[in-house]
This record gives structure tokens, C-alpha cells and sequence, in this order.
């Protein structure tokens, strides 16, 4: 099984954690907490690291953010757990363009007349955007936006996978279940939740230094490229099954 959520303690969890012959984690917060609790051996849970499919993003494209009368573009995406409000706030005054893709339970709720944000919570159907769409959008992003709220939880890898996958540099709030960290890799900046003057200073911080934007957008894609991709996590669940049938118990299979 996969974690990458905790679990609360005692009930059924309990039972989950102890009634599997390796579990996975997407966490290393995770993994400690279920070890602090006693749920489970050392030896039956281990970290992976989830990467996105290189391959359905294609080729690194960067963005010219450069070019004469370009008005860079920010682009925020994620249906739960995100924090809206905060970035529209800290773009405010700033020379940026806003494009915001979430549902419309999660969509921004603080009023702003501006004509550079756009806020898309579903098509003319009623339909959310789809994986390729967005996609396309990611590609003329300047920089990906991941606020989020206060969280005990793992959220946000998904944005934050999804920009590395098409290389920018990331401004996402601070979040203990993320395994990489953004500063020290060298694409992003971490702000504390609900920082609007945090998030003002991250932006303007790469607005006013395209090339530093690049840099960053160059790091974010070479990193997935050499270890968070889809290539390399499938590589390691098939040493966690290897190891399993190998020195594992081994139990027949249910049709």
C-alpha cells in the first residue's frame, strides 16, 4: 500500500498499517509518525518519491520572459487545500498577470477588479479543465503559484510535481509532508501560510529578475528529470515488490 496522508491513532488504521508487507510512503513525515506509533517495523516501510510523467509534458520548453510587452503570467492550480485569497492579495499591485484553476468551492473569495487575474473553475459545460489543457497553460507560466492554508497533511505535490515537470520556478507555502525542498534545490521560494507580504516579496523577487526566473525554471525541470519522473518511481515500487517476493511473506492472489 501507499501513504501519504497520517493516520489518527488507534481503530482500524492500526490494523491497515500492521495487516500489509511493505507499505510506501510518499512522506517522510508520514513514515515517522506511523514509526513513532509503534504501527509498524522499520523494515516494512520505506519512502519513495512520486514523479510526474516526463513523457505527456514533452520536451523542456522555457519561457521567454524576456520579450518586449510580455507581461508575466502566474498560474495557481488545485481544487483542495489552497489559499487563494492570500496570493490574489500579494499580486494586487504587482506587474504580473494572474491565471487561477480551481473548483468552485475553492475559488477565490476576496474582491479584485483587475483585469490581469483569471479565475477558470470550470468551462462553458461545466466542465473542470483537463490535464492537457492545463498543461498548455503551464508552458506560457512565467511562475507556478501553491498557496495553501495551515495543513497537518501532504498537499500540493501534485502543482508542485506538475511545474517541475514543465520547468519553472515555484513560490509555495510552507508544508512539513513535502519531501523537496524548493529553497534548497534552488527553484522556488517557501512562504508561511497566509504571508501576504511574504508572498509580495517571493514575486516581486522573480519579476524583477527574469534571468534568476530561468535559472530556477531550468533547475526545477533537471531535477525531475534526474530523479522525481515516472521512470524512476516505477523503478522503485518494482524493488518494493521484488523485495517483497523475495524476502517477504507471500500470499496468493484474489482475481
Amino acid at each position: 500500500a501507499t501513504l501519504h496522508h497520517p493516520f489518527a491513532p488507534g481503530g482500524k488504521e492500526e490494523q491497515l498499517l500492521r495487516g500489509h508487507d511493505l507499505l510506501l510512503c510518499l512522506s517522510s513525515k508520514v513514515r515517522q509518525q506511523a514509526l513513532d506509533r509503534g504501527a509498524v517495523d522499520q523494515h516494512k516501510i520505506r519512502i519513495i518519491e512520486w514523479g510526474p510523467d516526463l513523457d505527456f509534458f514533452g520536451p523542456f520548453r522555457p519561457y521567454d520572459s524576456m520579450h518586449i510587452g510580455n507581461i508575466p503570467l502566474l498560474i495557481g492550480a488545485g481544487k483542495s487545500a489552497r489559499d487563494y485569497d492570500t496570493v490574489v492579495e500579494a499580486v494586487r499591485d504587482s506587474a504580473c498577470r494572474l491565471d487561477i484553476y480551481c473548483s468552485g468551492s475553492s475559488r477565490p473569495t476576496v474582491a479584485h477588479s483587475s483585469e490581469r487575474l483569471r479565475i477558470f473553475s470550470g468551462d462553458r459545460d461545466g466542465r473542470a479543465v483537463g490535464h492537457v489543457e492545463l498543461r498548455e497553460a503551464y508552458f506560457e507560466a512565467y511562475a507556478i503559484v501553491i498557496p495553501m492554508p495551515s495543513l497537518n497533511r501532504l498537499a500540493g505535490l501534485t502543482s508542485l510535481l506538475d511545474a517541475m515537470a514543465i520547468g519553472r520556478p515555484v513560490i509555495m507555502t510552507r508544508n512539513d509532508y513535502i519531501d523537496i525542498d524548493i529553497e534548497g534545490e534552488g527553484f522556488g521560494f517557501w512562504v508561511d501560510p497566509g504571508d501576504v507580504a511574504g508572498w509580495r516579496s517571493a514575486i516581486d523577487s522573480l519579476l524583477v529578475n527574469p534571468r534568476l526566473a530561468l535559472a530556477m525554471g531550468s533547475r526545477a525541470r533537471q531535477l525531475a528529470e534526474e530523479r522525481f519522473n515516472t521512470c524512476r518511481f516505477t523503478s522503485q515500487v518494482a524493488d518494493a515488490l521484488r523485495s517483497v517476493s523475495v524476502g517477504g511473506s507471500t500470499r496468493p492472489h484474489r482475481q
